[in-house]
């Protein structure tokens, strides 16, 4: 049994749910700060979803404030990027976490 990784599952089920989030929410928002903007459907993949389970996930995250949504020269394209509002949130909820 490895301790650390059992202890850093249950930290990640305590940050989402101190953000109101789903597992699914939170895996998006932690990859937006591992790669940055980038195309909803590349994040599609990166997280394992389907392109329309990422249409909620964005939708419903942009309606929190933490996902902005930006169509690329190609109009087809979306970006998706987290807002500092997101990442503020998120910082908050791994210190609180972290704290107790």
């Amino acid at each position: 049994m490895d301790v650390a990784k059992i202890n850093a599952t249950l930290a990640f089920f305590r940050v989402g749910d101190a953000l109101g989030l789903t597992p699914r929410e939170l895996r998006v928002l932690l990859s937006l700060v591992e790669l940055g903007d980038v195309p909803a459907q590349q994040l599609a993949r990166y997280v394992n979803v389907t392109s329309g389970a990422m249409t909620g996930l964005a939708d419903r995250l942009h309606t929190l404030g933490f996902v902005d949504r930006e169509r690329g020269e190609d109009r087809r394209v979306v970006y998706l990027s987290l807002t500092k509002l997101g990442l503020k949130r998120l910082v908050k909820a791994y210190k609180e976490v972290n704290r107790g």
